[in-house]
Parts: C-alpha cells; sequence; structure tokens
C-alpha cells in the first residue's frame, strides 16, 4: 500500500478540504474522517485511514502510483483545433477510415463507424500500472460497448510536443489487448492528416494506432518508436 502526505474530502457536497496525517491523532478527527470518501490530492485515488503503532497515515489500496503524461500542448492554435474538432464530431454518426490507392485510384477504406458515440476533450485515461494519459478528444459508444465494432477512440492534436516513448508504448500496448485506435492530427498542416468531412460523414485519417503498431493509412509500422513517428512526421509537416 502506498502512502500518501495529505487527503482531500467534500463535506455534504461543499468545498473541498484538506486534511493532514498529524490530524488523525484525534480520535474523533478519525471517527470524522472514516464517514467520509478521502482522495488523494488530484482526485484520482481512493483513500482511506491506518494507525498502526501510533503512527496514523492515509493509503490507498493501490500498490503503485500512476504518474499523469503528457505533452503539455497549451497554445491558443492547439485549443482552438480541438474545440473545432470536438464541434464537428458531436455531429453524430461519421464513419472513419483512410484513403487507399492501391488500384490506382483513390478508395475511402472504413475502419469504424462513430454512431452513437460521446466526445469530450481533455480525458485522463489509465494506461497501465504506473501511467495516465490525458487525450485531447476522447469518444465512446454511448451505451457503454467496447467491441471491435465499437472501439475506444482517442484523437492526439500535435502542435509542438510529441509523445515521448513509454507514452507511444503504452498505447502500442493497450491497442493490442483492447479494441483502441489512437488517431493523430497536426495542427501545423490542419485538415491533412485529419480530415472532417461533414457532406459525406466521413473522417478521413492517416496516421493512427490499432491492434500493437502504428498505421499509414493501410500499411503497418511495427516497431515505431517516439523518435521514428516525429522524424518521420516532421518531414512531411516541412514539406506542407
Amino acid at each position: 500500500m502506498l502512502k500518501w502526505t495529505k487527503a482531500v474530502y467534500q463535506p455534504n457536497g461543499n468545498s473541498l478540504k484538506v486534511v493532514y496525517p498529524d490530524q488523525l491523532h484525534d480520535p474523533n478527527v478519525r471517527a470524522f474522517l472514516r464517514t467520509q470518501e478521502l482522495w488523494d490530492e488530484s482526485q484520482e485515488y481512493r483513500l482511506s485511514i491506518r494507525n498502526r503503532l501510533n503512527t496514523p497515515h492515509f493509503c490507498s489500496l493501490s500498490k503503485t502510483k500512476r504518474y499523469l503524461r503528457g505533452r503539455e500542448e497549451s497554445s491558443n492554435r492547439h485549443r482552438s483545433r480541438v474545440d473545432e474538432l470536438l464541434t464537428q464530431l458531436q455531429k453524430q454518426n461519421f464513419l472513419f477510415g483512410y484513403n487507399s490507392f492501391d488500384d490506382g485510384n483513390q478508395t475511402f477504406v472504413p475502419l469504424f463507424r462513430g454512431k452513437d458515440y460521446t466526445w469530450t476533450k481533455e480525458v485522463t485515461r489509465t494506461l497501465s500500472s504506473t501511467a495516465q494519459w490525458r487525450h485531447d478528444v476522447f469518444g465512446a459508444e454511448l451505451s457503454h460497448r467496447h467491441t471491435e465494432r465499437h472501439p475506444w477512440v482517442a484523437i492526439e492534436v500535435i502542435d509542438t510536443h510529441f509523445p515521448d516513448d513509454i507514452t507511444m508504448e503504452a498505447w502500442l500496448k493497450i491497442s493490442s489487448e483492447l479494441p483502441y485506435f489512437i488517431l493523430f492530427d497536426f495542427v501545423k498542416r490542419k485538415n491533412y492528416f485529419l480530415k472532417v468531412n461533414e457532406d459525406k460523414q466521413q473522417v478521413r485519417v492517416i496516421y493512427f494506432i490499432y491492434d500493437g503498431a502504428m498505421w499509414k493509412s493501410g500499411f503497418r509500422w511495427n516497431e515505431c518508436s517516439s523518435a521514428l513517428f516525429k522524424e518521420k512526421v516532421s518531414k512531411e509537416l516541412s514539406v506542407g
């Protein structure tokens, strides 16, 4: 069990209050706090009180702490693009796919349909026993079905910060175990790497993670690392 240096609680739905271990020496305080929902400061971990050997402290049932990883994108154009995509996707029933030129002609190849999906921005998801990630946009089927036909969908809007190797490896692993798409959009070439066509009700993508691999349209890119991904995409961004 992990020990925590403070806990927060919200009595009767009011504002959050902070409590520290040294306050737990008072048996009345301990008794009261045991009736409250105690959380860590980020409100991600449920905490409880331990009072062994007269050394009271807060602890969680988790053996490890999941650290929030992120790209720290904060530009106005990043926020604007996230809001734009969210507004478009909330209109529902888009067919997601990529363009194929195998026969010399452009063909739209479907991946999945986002029918009856709910879309939200800045959604924190657990990636592994030690990591969490905040997706720019995340979508899931309204009735909570999670199958190959109704995959989870995350959209990463990249401006200046690419995902690091730990995050990339976590995405690849989780997508190999669950129906999970991570789609990539790049602010510097808006509507090129990911384009929402409201008239056709289609979302055309180029780069995406699925089934444990990075894909470029219909071509599987095994053993893709964060550095290789950044190098390849940066060249394409410089051309546009």
